[in-house]
């Protein structure tokens, strides 16, 4: 339909500006930004347009052990909008057994009359909404789903983002054939110089189709697939959550990865996901991402330390 046609163009573009060579890619950003802002625009008209029709269109999920969850999480600010990310689940070419959202009791006080009325209608479709007591921002969308189904494949996404079509597919294909890893869509590369570890904004983003590794980290904004193989309460302390790496779980999730040797892959290219747009208005990615007091940089430094985690460990 209109709507997957538009999210393969703007994929399209992504790919030409992503994957361009280093002297073409200022040049292709420049060109390719009025048409993903253009693109941007068009599709979350339509769907604000036509949300009533397409919500009540979607068929229900059908739950099975075979297929994975995906897990995710929200605030007040993004909350109306969450309806368009569950949509671009719904869409996959794969869909899921049943799509968590956790919330937090204090931010949505009146629990599920705090909800705006598009999220309520994914509540019969497969759309499970629960609230916890304590908010760990970004790990709330793995730590609850991670304590409570421990014999199912979990799928993490963000709550910014309209993901593709075979978002899913692609991170089943990846774990079929590396069952034991981490799978994602898109992975940087964990750069050191002297066995000391390089500053997070220059570890840089590997697209092309690689084996497992100790030195990648998984992008949870691509989507990442943790296998039921894996055991998940290695990733639930959640007193060093809070003193380590409250703001940055993509790090958390690395350090204890890399302790319990469990190597993440890649599959085929994974353009960036199509953005929300006014969602960056407040971000983690931003603060985390500072040029001036870079956060990764002061959490990566807490994980190692408290770990021991050395480049030379990483190999």
């Amino acid at each position: 339909n209109m709507y997957n046609k538009l999210l393969n163009f703007y994929f399209f573009v992504e790919k030409k500006t992503e994957l361009s060579k280093k002297l073409n890619k200022k040049i292709y950003r420049l060109l390719c930004k009025p048409w993903k802002v253009m693109i941007q625009c068009t599709l979350i008209k339509f769907l604000k347009a036509n949300k009533t029709k397409i919500i009540n269109g979607i068929e229900p999920l059908n739950d099975s052990k075979e297929l994975p969850i995906v897990s995710l999480t929200t605030f007040p600010k993004r909350i109306d909008n969450l309806w368009i990310v569950l949509w671009s689940i719904y869409n996959q070419s794969i869909r899921p057994g049943k799509i968590i959202v956790t919330l937090i009791k204090e931010e949505f006080p009146n629990g599920l009359e705090s909800l705006p009325t598009t999220l309520k209608l994914f509540l019969t479709k497969g759309t499970e909404v629960q609230f916890h007591d304590t908010n760990l921002k970004p790990h709330n969308k793995y730590f609850y789903t991670f304590q409570q189904y421990k014999n199912r494949d979990i799928i993490t996404i963000d709550d910014d983002l309209i993901y593709y079509k075979n978002t899913i597919e692609n991170l089943i294909n990846i774990q079929k054939k590396w069952p034991n890893c981490v799978c994602a869509n898109r992975i940087q590369q964990i750069l050191s110089s002297n066995n000391l570890f390089l500053p997070h904004k220059e570890w840089p983003l590997i697209y092309n189709k690689i084996k497992p590794s100790n030195q990648y980290l998984a992008l949870g904004y691509g989507g990442v697939l943790y296998p039921k193989s894996l055991s998940y309460d290695i990733f639930l302390d959640i007193n060093s959550i809070k003193k380590l790496s409250l703001n940055a779980d993509d790090l958390w999730l690395k350090s204890v990865e890399i302790i319990n040797k469990i190597p993440v892959v890649n599959g085929d290219y994974y353009a960036y996901p199509l953005m929300i747009p006014s969602s960056q208005k407040i971000s983690l990615r931003h603060l985390n991402n500072n040029e001036i007091n870079p956060l990764n940089d002061k959490q990566w430094n807490n994980l190692i330390n408290f770990w021991k985690i050395s480049p030379s460990t990483l190999n």
